[in-house]
């Protein structure tokens, strides 16, 4: 079977292990720059509440900048995006999924293995190596700014010549990761993790898990439909 994973909170723990830094980094780069700020855990301690309530990093900086004055959101906004986005810090350690490392060492002998990630190349790229997932066991990554991934699933489906029902995507999040998939025919399987933990679920969704070894289950069941 064709095997598509998203990245971030799919095979790593993105909001746990990286985000809580970045955002600490993008709030530091801001306050050097001049923005002001009173009590300063007081403020970390509320952008990374806010944080867990939003759907993606972008998304918390614009509800954090919303309760503060229209011209800081001005003035440091885009400072702000642009250090969470920025490269990973050099000694910031980056955790693969529980048993991700192993699971995938284990597909990789009877499947073939695909990244489709929404985000900047080269960050991507060291998040897999940072987490110890070697780069060999997928027969592509792709790595797009774009978040229609649409496209990319049907490049790969296209190149790997394999049926509709014989391609599983899975992915944390629903609209980016999974509604594309479920519109070319596939198998989808939602990755209750990081920013997809509390998302609804969908009827164009076939599966839910919540640990990435629950995917061997459905890849045995979908291979007997």
């Amino acid at each position: 079977m064709l095997l598509i994973f998203d990245l971030d909170d799919t095979l790593i723990d993105t909001t746990n292990s990286i985000i809580p830094v970045k955002l600490k980094i993008a709030l530091d780069c801001i306050i050097q720059a001049g923005c002001p700020v009173i009590d300063y855990e007081k403020i970390l301690k509320k952008l990374l509440f806010i944080n867990r309530q939003s759907g993606s990093s972008k998304e918390a900086l614009e509800n954090f900048f919303k309760n503060r004055p229209q011209s800081e959101k001005s003035k440091y906004f885009s400072l702000a995006c642009a250090s969470v986005y920025s490269d990973l810090p050099a000694g910031l350690p980056v955790k693969p999924q529980k048993d991700a490392i192993k699971i995938l060492n284990e597909l990789a002998f009877s499947h073939t293995l695909a990244v489709v990630s929404h985000g900047e190349e080269k960050q991507q790229l060291a998040k897999l190596e940072k987490a110890g997932i070697d780069c060999r066991l997928f027969s592509i990554i792709v790595v797009t700014a774009s978040e229609d991934k649409g496209p990319f699933y049907k490049q790969i489906f296209d190149q790997f010549k394999f049926e509709p029902r014989q391609v599983i995507v899975c992915g944390d999040r629903v609209a980016r990761d999974l509604l594309p998939a479920n519109k070319l025919g596939f198998f989808t399987v939602h990755m209750r993790q990081g920013r997809g933990k509390n998302m609804p679920s969908s009827p164009e969704v076939d599966y839910s898990i919540t640990k990435l070894a629950e995917i061997k289950k459905i890849i045995q069941k979908v291979a007997h439909e």
